[in-house]
């Protein structure tokens, strides 16, 4: 794994902002974390606005065991940014830092300077938006 810092920078896109780095990114590098708000599962669902929510592998104990979710809805960093593609070049991962859980974002490949960031959203996002990374094998062809 290579940990080195990436200068991200957003781009306009036809869906809306993403992001591309100016340098090269290698396969399995560690790009950038997902953050935001840390929510429990009892509240994802009074946002109105939940195409930002990434659950956690990891439960909370508050009145027994809970979901708990990262929403970059309202507070973030450039993460947030990263659009979904069916064929992408970022994975996310659940790491553990400072007794903390946290998400990464990884490279999945080597990602070439300016070329757009793209992870996979989280199964239950996917019926928040239309695809349209124009793949052959997009989900939003799928019947």
């Amino acid at each position: 794994m290579t940990l080195g810092v990436y200068k991200l920078d957003l781009i306009s896109t036809p869906v809306g902002l993403g992001v591309v780095c100016d340098s090269t990114i290698p396969k399995d590098a560690f790009v950038v974390e997902y953050v935001g708000e840390v929510l429990l599962g009892v509240d994802t669902q009074k946002r109105v606005d939940r195409r930002y929510q990434v659950e956690l592998k990891t439960k909370a104990i508050w009145d027994g065991l809970t979901d708990v979710f990262i929403d970059a809805d309202r507070c973030g960093n450039e993460s947030r940014f990263v659009n979904h593609a069916c064929r992408l070049n970022c994975g996310v991962f659940e790491l553990e830092w400072t007794n903390t859980a946290r998400l990464g974002i990884f490279a999945k490949e080597d990602i070439p300077p300016l070329r757009e960031l793209t992870m996979c959203y989280r199964k239950a996002n996917l019926s928040l938006f239309t695809c349209v990374c124009g793949h052959e094998n997009c989900i939003s062809k799928r019947p």
